[in-house]
């Protein structure tokens, strides 16, 4: 890493109106960012998988997804760099009574250095290409009507990639820098072992603060004493002596009255049962039989025969005494003549 550049007098436009999110964990880029370049249109020059946004297109279409949060601009406040990144380069900015610092992060083997974009110089992290390096080259389709588009890779039916790839033995590769910038109060926010190195390359001092422990209760300063319940140092009584009992009492005495309620209610549901039996043995005796009663005069065989008469038993019938009532008598009439026996074979019906 280069050393400190001092600005007095004014602060970074996006640190000083806090438009760019913050990034206080350090994220890790998907593995299809890694080792991926894009051959340029300069020979000897690969731009890396975090570049040629906001410069030229075509633009490789991973380019927002290598970010934190798929932003589009690399710059966060507070912020630390993404896995695989070191500080490049850092800038202190001094304006009254307010300090911050800003850092270029670069991939591991990558430097800060002035490169022309543009016709602009835009600090860029570079490194010679010493080794064959795989890259993605440009593939341009012409159409019919007589219009072209170019791209570094297609995915077709989100299956089968398209992708034009060559080796470049020799030139410059280039990326884009990823912009963090801090307060000193901002390193309680970063990771200790980042914000331990952090301090020490800006001369700040830093005292991690230990993180309470899972399951371990705080007490506020004031109100420290024994955890069995004994007074606390401000005179004040532990919960469970205020209370007036012991957690485990109050527990007896509500598993205590649920049982007692319990037996309450079955025994006056064994009394209820007790009494409808006693009842229906009662009613039994008086009428043994209530369902078929006897009628007076008939013994028990001609009873079980009679299911349709309903009386109470040994009841009399009323009789009326009236008058002899006769029968009309149909007419009769003599054939004369002897008897006549019938034949025992033959049948003969009277016809009416």
């Amino acid at each position: 890493m280069s050393g400190i550049t001092t600005t007095i007098g004014s602060l970074p436009q996006y640190i000083a109106t806090a438009t760019v999110p913050d990034l206080t964990t350090v994220f890790t880029p998907p593995a299809s960012c890694n080792d991926r370049w894009l051959a340029a249109e300069t020979p000897t020059i690969a731009w890396s998988t975090y570049s040629r946004d906001g410069y030229s297109l075509p633009v490789d279409q991973l380019y927002y997804s290598c970010l934190p949060r798929n932003l589009k601009g690399p710059h966060y406040s507070p912020g630390v760099c993404t896995q695989g990144q070191t500080i490049a380069g850092i800038t202190k900015y001094e304006a009254g009574s307010r300090t911050m610092w800003q850092a270029q992060c670069c991939d591991s083997g990558l430097t800060i250095s002035v490169q022309t974009i543009q016709n602009s110089p835009v600090p860029m992290c570079v490194s010679a290409i010493a080794t064959p390096l795989p890259v993605r080259a440009l593939i341009t389709t012409t159409y019919t009507n007589g219009a072209s588009s170019s791209y570094y890779e297609d995915v077709v039916n989100d299956r089968s990639t398209i992708s034009n790839m060559t080796t470049m033995t020799r030139g410059t590769a280039v990326a884009d820098p990823l912009y963090v910038a801090w307060e000193a109060t901002d390193l309680s926010k970063f990771p200790i072992a980042y914000a331990t190195s952090l301090a020490q390359k800006i001369g700040v001092a830093f005292t991690p603060t230990a993180t309470p422990s899972a399951g371990v209760s705080s007490r506020p300063p004031s109100a420290t004493g024994p955890s069995d319940g004994g007074p606390l140092t401000d005179g004040t009584k532990s919960d469970t002596q205020s209370s007036g009992m012991s957690s485990g009492t109050k527990i007896g005495i509500g598993v205590g009255v649920g049982v007692g309620a319990s037996l309450l209610i079955a025994l006056v549901a064994m009394a209820f049962i007790i009494r409808r039996l006693r009842r229906r043995n009662q009613a039994v005796t008086t009428y043994p039989n209530e369902s078929t009663p006897a009628m007076a005069g008939e013994d028990a065989g001609a009873v079980k025969q009679k299911w349709y008469q309903r009386a109470k038993p040994n009841e009399e019938v009323e009789m009326t005494n009236g008058g002899v009532n006769e029968l009309d008598s149909h007419p009769v009439h003599y054939v004369p003549g002897p008897p006549v026996e019938l034949d025992a074979s033959q049948v003969y019906g009277h016809r009416k």
